[in-house]
């Protein structure tokens, strides 16, 4: 079933109201790239997609914190909307 442009824009408006931090969009990507790397059957290719996996998990995604995001720790963390997923 493809997405319509419609459904593409609620989807965007949806999530800045619920995810404005990008947290559940990360968290999507990053699921979906393990996903890829189970079905690999190709060791080399496999351990390059963990390596790789590896390394943008470790990197810092979420800016330093201030007397705001201390505020909202409850509420979850203040990660920032610019992590991308290669490929």
């Amino acid at each position: 079933m493809a997405i319509t442009y419609r459904i593409k824009e609620r989807l965007r408006d949806f999530y800045r109201t619920v995810d404005p931090n990008a947290e559940v969009a990360i968290t999507y990507r990053i699921k979906e790239r393990l996903r890829d790397f189970y079905r690999t059957v190709d060791p080399a290719e496999a351990r390059r997609m963990l390596e790789e996996l590896k390394t943008h998990c470790l990197k810092r995604a979420m800016p330093p914190r201030s007397e705001s995001s201390d505020a909202r720790s409850d509420r979850g963390s203040t990660r920032s909307a610019t992590t991308t997923w290669p490929g």
